[in-house]
């Protein structure tokens, strides 16, 4: 007997958190279960998902993107270490990530510069 997808199961969460571009997957679970007046360490055991309920386990992607109503694709560009969880990529497959996001911010501006 094979066991249903879980995360189809699941029901989001009443208050949706907006993720922030480079946040990290514990930043945004801290903020949405607090958002949701949740323990954080409550939400990151149960994101993980059967059979790694508890401490220390990382939230499952298919999961979080289930329980914070957001697609998993927008999770993954915004998160960064959420891709990295998932695929198991390398430190370089992370700077060219990086690096990807730092042309496009020389692209489109970066308000944080002066134009000199």
């Amino acid at each position: 007997m094979s066991t249903p997808h879980l995360a189809e199961h699941l029901v989001p969460l009443p208050v949706r958190v907006r993720p922030r571009p480079g946040e990290s997957v514990d930043s945004y679970v801290r903020r949405l279960a607090l958002a949701n007046h949740l323990k954080p360490s409550y939400l990151r055991s149960y994101l993980a998902g059967p059979p790694d309920y508890g401490p220390g386990k990382r939230p499952r992607p298919d999961r979080l993107a289930a329980l914070a109503g957001r697609e998993q694709g927008i999770l993954e560009r915004a998160l960064l270490d959420l891709v990295q969880q998932k695929t198991g990529a390398s430190e370089e497959a992370q700077a060219q990530l990086h690096k990807g996001r730092g042309q496009t911010r020389a692209l489109h501006g970066d308000p944080t510069r002066r134009p000199s």
